[in-house]
């Protein structure tokens, strides 16, 4: 199974599309780099966040991990690191104590609640 990504990227007055199959190889590997930036030093900012330029070194880890990817920083990279932050926040906010009914499956390493407190949580009510 593959994940799409679909979406536009700046790269200087240009807008391209970005419409990228993702495999579970590409995800772990881009994981992998991530976290590996994060032990180098020199890549963190101040703020927890990656210093500018990150997202070439990024394309460059994951051609050295997969050789002949064709990753690109923008849209590729840049596209998937935003949508990974945007899920990466959703479960915070779910297995926040103030936002009940949410638990975590360490066998299956997943979110679990039931079907209303999803919907609920959709809705916005845990906000």
């Amino acid at each position: 199974m593959s994940t799409s990504i679909t979406g536009e990227a700046s790269t200087g007055n240009k807008r391209t599309k970005c419409n990228k199959k993702w495999g579970y190889v590409e995800d772990a590997k881009l994981v992998e780099v991530l976290v590996e930036l994060v032990n180098r030093k020199g890549w963190r900012g101040d703020n927890e966040t990656f210093r500018s330029g990150y997202l070439q070194q990024l394309e460059r880890l994951m051609e050295e991990k997969l050789p002949g990817c064709g990753l690109r920083a923008t849209p590729h990279i840049e596209s998937w690191v935003k949508l990974l932050k945007k899920q990466y926040n959703a479960v915070t906010e779910m297995l926040e104590t103030n936002c009940s009914g949410f638990g975590w499956d360490d066998i299956n390493k997943c979110v679990t609640c039931e079907v209303d407190t999803f919907k609920e949580w959709v809705k916005g009510s845990c906000y």
